[in-house]
């Protein structure tokens, strides 16, 4: 998904994975929240609703 909005989209990275070379970054606008490697941000990124996004988690959750 391109973000072409007319906001720039700021990157969170969890301060836990600060100075890790696998981590991913997050960025929220309105109701979307955005995912994409710290190791290559331009290349590409997820976007998922927070509604999908917390769907996710608790699949992951679930099967361990």
């Amino acid at each position: 998904m391109d973000h072409s909005g007319p906001e720039p989209l700021l990157w969170r990275k969890s301060r836990a994975s600060q100075g890790a070379d696998e981590c991913v970054e997050l960025s929220v606008l309105d109701t979307m929240v955005f995912i994409r490697d710290s190791r290559n941000v331009g290349g590409g990124m997820l976007a998922f609703t927070r509604s999908q996004l917390r769907e996710l988690f608790e699949r992951l959750r679930a099967e361990g």
